[in-house]
């Protein structure tokens, strides 16, 4: 009985240490999405541009305006909701915030694909339950991989093995390359060097209306819609200025937005009625060497964006003043 034991605790801490090992290495997304703790040491008052992806091209820091980009690929509208509360709760002033209004954002593909499993260490029980349908148990034991470091035992962690370790092996072994890229914000701008004017016509079209197809499966996803209003309104209600920005997209892309009737709701929502809506989507419609892919710029794209963006945000402060 005690060799049976011995043996069973021998198992359960070599395979603790294992995914300890192996958690290091995914634990490298944590301490990239963490960044905010980093804010919340170093700043009381802070200006700040808050998107997915789309916002990744952009100069990590506006820096005459003092902006701060803590965007990140993936954010769905719940996970921007709670980091923005984070910074407020603790105590940051946060003066002006650009916040993505891409169509995206509203879409199932976006409550399908976004970084609950990381922003979740920003919320706190109540916020978990309401915003990501979880529970208590989920939420403890969550908190308890966290506080152990192993996040690789959540949903995400579990996900970045499969992509990490088993698929590296199935590319090793058979020959084909499954490797799906890691979503980090360093991975991810490295990719940005493509430019969207290398292909062809039809071959730009055939891409723009895949990526399209898999981004508005359905309708437009009302729930996020309803989070989106919410956020707006915390944001007035917390005293800082909003502005609303919708990137610039291609031509190709452009039209297949302009053909899609699901829009025409959510076009006409007070949200961007009302609110500050810079609407940069046709600025780039005949450039596509600006672009990464059809909804993406790419890292000239971006640099070319952050100049306007900057001298717009110029014109807005002078405006005020």
């Amino acid at each position: 009985m005690k060799l049976l034991l011995s043996k069973i605790l021998i198992f359960i801490i070599s395979s603790l240490c294992i995914l300890y090992v192996i958690s290091l290495t995914f634990d490298s997304e944590f301490s990239d999405y963490s960044e905010l703790n980093k804010i919340v040491s170093e700043h009381r008052e802070i200006n700040i541009l808050l998107g997915d992806s789309h916002f990744i091209p952009l100069s990590d820091h506006l820096n005459d305006l003092n902006y701060l980009n803590i965007s990140y690929a993936s954010d769905s509208i719940i996970d921007l909701f709670v980091k923005y509360k984070y910074l407020v709760e603790n105590g940051i002033i946060v003066n002006t915030i650009i916040l993505l209004a891409d169509y995206h954002m509203f879409s199932n593909y976006r409550m399908q694909l976004n970084n609950h499993e990381k922003s979740y260490l920003y919320a706190h029980l109540i916020d978990y339950i309401k915003l990501y349908n979880g529970n208590i148990e989920q939420y403890l034991f969550n908190r308890f991989i966290s506080l152990c470091n192993l996040h690789i035992l959540n949903k995400g962690g579990i996900e970045y093995f499969n992509k990490l370790i088993l698929q590296k092996y199935i590319k090793q072994f058979v020959g084909v390359d499954v490797l799906s890229t890691i979503n980090t914000n360093t991975d991810i701008l490295s990719r940005f060097n493509n430019i969207f004017s290398d292909l062809d016509d039809e071959n730009r079209r055939t891409n723009t209306k895949k990526r399209f197809n898999k981004q508005f499966q359905e309708s437009i996803n009302e729930r996020l819609v309803l989070h989106y209003e919410y956020f707006v309104d915390q944001i007035k209600l917390n005293g800082s200025s909003l502005i609303l920005i919708r990137m610039p997209v291609s031509n190709e892309y452009i039209e297949l937005l302009n053909q899609y009737s699901a829009l025409e709701k959510l076009q006409n929502n007070k949200l961007f009625k009302e609110n500050l809506l810079l609407d940069y989507s046709d600025l780039f419609k005949e450039r596509q060497d600006y672009f990464d892919n059809a909804d993406h710029l790419n890292i000239e794209g971006g640099k070319i964006m952050s100049q306007v963006l900057e001298d717009t945000l110029k014109l807005i402060n002078n405006s005020h003043k």
